[in-house]
C-alpha cells in the first residue's frame, strides 16, 4: 500500500491504494442532498459571469501543463488515441498496441466510455476552478468559489443554433481573472503543442496547435466551412429528431445504428468529419478543444432520448467487432465491461456502463431533464418530449413518409412507409467519407453537394483505426415536399404525394450517389468506392399520445440495389 494524493467529491484527499490512480468521481458540489437537484451543464452559449472567467481559465491552465503532467491535456487529450501510450498505470493488451487507444467505437460502449472520459475532464476543471477562486480579492472571492463549486462541463448545442460560437473561433477572449479584467488567448479556439508532434502523427507533423477545416497551410478556414456546418447541423438535427421519438428502437439501434435511424454515434460522427481537421481523425480529434464541448452534447443527447425511453433495456449482452488499446477485439459488452482506463475508486476498480448510467449518481444535470422533479419516469418522460417537441416544432408535423392509409389499426401493407438508404462502404483507416444521394444528377460542383436542391441525404464518417468496415450505415432518405417543389432541372420532380407504388420506379430511374474522401486536409471524389447500397422501407404501425412512432421491420428492395467494388 501507499498514500496517493486522490481528486474525490470536488476535493483533492489523501487515500491508501493499491496503485498510483486517478479517482473518477462524481462532483458534490452544488448537489442537493434532500432534493437531487443538481447543476446543470450550460449551453456554451449561456455560459457566462464567474463561471464562464473560470471554465476558460482552468481550461488554459490544463493546456499549459507540461505534457508528462497525466493530468495535462496532452496527456487527457492521448486517452483517445494518438500518442497511443499507457495512462493511469492502464497497460496495452498486447506489446504493440497498433495505432488506437483507449476510446471505444462502433458498438454500445461508445456511449458510457465517452461519459467516463467527459466526467474525468469536468473533475479536474473543477479542481482548477475551485485553486483559480480562492486567488480572487476578497470581495469577489466568495462569489467565485460558489461558482466553481457549481460549475459544470459547458456543451456545444450545435442542434439550437447551427452557427458557429464565437467563443469557439476567437483567438483572444475577454475575461474577469483575480488580478481583474483582461484578454487571454483563446484556450476553446485551439490546443497548441509543446513542443511541437512527433513525426508519427502523419500530415500533423510539426504542425505546433490543433486546426479545424483548415486550407493547405494548415489554417483553419471558418468561411468556407460556414455553408457545410449549417447544412451539416440540419441534416443531423432531422436524424435527432427522427431518433429521439421512434418508439421501435432498441437502446443499441438509438446508441449506434441498425434500425431505422443512423443512431446517436453516427450523428456525432457526421459533426466530427465537417469540421475537419484534427476533429476528423478520430485518434487526433480529442486535442481540439471542440471534442469535449462536442461531446458533452452526445452526452447531453444520450441523456435526453434515456428520459424519453424509460423502459428501454440498457446494454443488451454481446460482442463488438473492435478493439482498443487495453482490450482485444471483439470487445465483451454488458453491465460490468470495465471502461479502461477510467478508475472509479482508489482500490483500482474501473467503472462500467452500469456505474456512469445515471447521471444522478455523477453530479451532474441537463436543463432538458431535471429528473428530481417527478415522481415517475413517465412524468419525466412527458416533460421531456413536450420539450424536445417545442424545440423541433418545426419538424414535429412533417412526415418524411410516402402518403397512404394513416389509420393505425390499418395492416403494415396499407400503413404509410418511411424510406431508409442502407450502404456499406469500406475505407482505407487514413480517410473519412461523406456519402452524397440525390434525386437525378448532382451538380458539377462539389462544394454545392450539401446545400443542393436535389439532395436526398448525406452522412460523413469520420477517421476510425478501429473499424475499416463502416457495415449496415443507414440514412433516412426522405421522399418529401422539397422534390416535389424543387427547381433543379436535373431531378425529375415526382408529384406530390408520392404514393407507395410510384416511390420505387422513382427511385429506380432518379436515385445517384457520390463519396467524397477526405485526410482532414484534402478532399477527393472516389470514383470507385468500395460501397454497396440498398433501398427499403419501414411501416408506420402506430403513433402514441406522446408522439412516439412504432415502425414495423426494415423491407429491403432487391430490384433497389446498387454496388460498386475496386
Amino acid at each position: 500500500m501507499v498514500l496517493q494524493r486522490v481528486f474525490l467529491f470536488g476535493f483533492f484527499v489523501w487515500s491508501q491504494v493499491v496503485a498510483d490512480v486517478f479517482v473518477v468521481a462524481p462532483l458534490k458540489g452544488g448537489v442537493n442532498t434532500v432534493t437531487g437537484a443538481r447543476p446543470f451543464r450550460k449551453d456554451l452559449e449561456t455560459l457566462n459571469g464567474p463561471e464562464r472567467d473560470l471554465y476558460l481559465q482552468a481550461i488554459a491552465e490544463i493546456q499549459k501543463a507540461d505534457e508528462t503532467d497525466k493530468l495535462s491535456w496532452f496527456q487527457l487529450a492521448g486517452i483517445h488515441g494518438l500518442p497511443v501510450a499507457t495512462w493511469d498505470n492502464v497497460a496495452p493488451y498486447k506489446n504493440n498496441p497498433g495505432n488506437v487507444g483507449y476510446a471505444v467505437h462502433g458498438c454500445q460502449l461508445f456511449l458510457p466510455w465517452h461519459r467516463a472520459y467527459v466526467l474525468l475532464l469536468e473533475n479536474i476543471v473543477s479542481s482548477h476552478a475551485l485553486d483559480i477562486a480562492k486567488r480572487y480579492p476578497v470581495g469577489t472571492r466568495s462569489t467565485y468559489i460558489t461558482a466553481a463549486q457549481n460549475l459544470r462541463l459547458p456543451y456545444w448545442g450545435w442542434e439550437k443554433k447551427p452557427a458557429v460560437p464565437s467563443l469557439v473561433m476567437d483567438r483572444t477572449v475577454k475575461i474577469n481573472s483575480p488580478n481583474g479584467p483582461t484578454t487571454i488567448d483563446n484556450p476553446l479556439e485551439a490546443f497548441s503543442f509543446h513542443p511541437p508532434i512527433s513525426p508519427e502523427w502523419a500530415f500533423y507533423n510539426g504542425v505546433d496547435r490543433t486546426f479545424r477545416c483548415p486550407d493547405s497551410q494548415f489554417h483553419t478556414n471558418y468561411t468556407k466551412f460556414e455553408d457545410d456546418w449549417i447544412s451539416t447541423c440540419a441534416n443531423c438535427r432531422k436524424d435527432l429528431y427522427s431518433t429521439y421519438m421512434d418508439g421501435s428502437d432498441s437502446w443499441p439501434q438509438a446508441a449506434t445504428g441498425g434500425g431505422g435511424n443512423i443512431g446517436i454515434e453516427n450523428i456525432h460522427g457526421q459533426l466530427h468529419t465537417v469540421l475537419g481537421g484534427y476533429m476528423v481523425d478520430i485518434q487526433a480529434s480529442a486535442f481540439d478543444p471542440a471534442f469535449f464541448l462536442h461531446h458533452v452534447n452526445v452526452d447531453r443527447i444520450w441523456e435526453i432520448w434515456s428520459a424519453i425511453h424509460p423502459t428501454n433495456k440498457y446494454i443488451e449482452s454481446r460482442t463488438c467487432n473492435a478493439e482498443t488499446f487495453a482490450s482485444p477485439a471483439p470487445i465483451g459488452e454488458n453491465l460490468t465491461s470495465p471502461l479502461y482506463p477510467f478508475h472509479m475508486d482508489s482500490r483500482g476498480s474501473f467503472h462500467t456502463p452500469q456505474s456512469v448510467h445515471y447521471t444522478k449518481d455523477l453530479g451532474y444535470a441537463y436543463e432538458d431533464v431535471q429528473d428530481w422533479k417527478f415522481s415517475n419516469p413517465d412524468q419525466l418522460a412527458a416533460d421531456v418530449i413536450s420539450r424536445v417537441k417545442r424545440e423541433y416544432q418545426d419538424l414535429a408535423g412533417k412526415k418524411f413518409v410516402s402518403q397512404s392509409d394513416t389509420n393505425n389499426t390499418a395492416s403494415a401493407a396499407t400503413q404509410p412507409k418511411r424510406w431508409i438508404i442502407d450502404f456499406n462502404l469500406t475505407l482505407d483507416t487514413d480517410q473519412s467519407a461523406i456519402v452524397y444521394f440525390f434525386y437525378g444528377q448532382p451538380p458539377s460542383n462539389p462544394d454545392t453537394w450539401k446545400t443542393a436542391e436535389n439532395l436526398a441525404a448525406f452522412q460523413a464518417i469520420p477517421m476510425n483505426a478501429q473499424i475499416t468496415l463502416r457495415s449496415a450505415q443507414k440514412i433516412i432518405a426522405p421522399i418529401d415536399a422539397k422534390v416535389a417543389s424543387s427547381g433543379n432541372s436535373k431531378a425529375v420532380a415526382p408529384p406530390a404525394p408520392l404514393t407507395d407504388g410510384a416511390i420505387p420506379q422513382f427511385l429506380k430511374d432518379q436515385l445517384d450517389w457520390r463519396v467524397a474522401v477526405s485526410n482532414g486536409l484534402n478532399s477527393t471524389i472516389a470514383t470507385a468506392p468500395n460501397i454497396t447500397i440498398q433501398v427499403g422501407d419501414q411501416a408506420i404501425l402506430s403513433v402514441d399520445d406522446n408522439g412516439l412512432t412504432k415502425y414495423g421491420s426494415i423491407t429491403m428492395h432487391p430490384d433497389l440495389a446498387w454496388s460498386c467494388t475496386k
